[in-house]
């Protein structure tokens, strides 16, 4: 047998369900939970277009952002080491920003055949590497090769 409270909760769970004013409460329910998502999805891409929009406007003129120059630089390096024989360098472009807003490049170079070439052949390969065009007139670039 079941006790008489739990007879009673039992019966007071079905006849709420039952009541036609509780399916009401549940639709509500649902329809407010619909609008919050609505409105937290509506947030989420707002914040996402106002953030995004600036980082699109800063493309310089010719319509090639910084990054995008950078990375053209590196591919030109690259290919031109590449042609020497040196395939697979690591390299990395770092810069500091002046005052002026200026930026001065510093391109590191590494490879273990480099490494070992005697001083003055590494001067003629950072010499021809000096030689490739950076696309920011602003801006300089200096070479550097990591050493071992």
């Amino acid at each position: 047998m079941i006790p008489m409270r739990e007879r009673r909760r039992t019966e007071a769970k079905t006849d709420l369900r039952a009541c036609p004013t509780n399916d009401k409460r549940r639709r509500k329910g649902a329809g407010q939970r619909i609008g919050k998502g609505c409105a937290a999805l509506i947030t989420v891409l707002l914040t996402a277009v106002l953030f995004i929009r600036p980082m699109q406007g800063r493309a310089s003129e010719g319509g090639q952002s910084r990054f995008d120059r950078e990375e053209e630089y590196l591919l030109r390096v690259r290919t031109v080491l590449e042609e020497r024989g040196y395939q697979d360098c690591g390299l990395m472009l770092n810069y500091i920003r002046e005052e002026d807003g200026k930026r001065s490049y510093t391109l590191t170079i590494h490879h273990g055949r480099i490494t070992g070439l005697p001083d003055e052949q590494k001067g003629e390969l950072l010499d021809i590497l000096a030689e490739i065009p950076f696309g920011v007139e602003e801006s300089s670039v200096r070479g550097k090769l990591l050493d071992f």
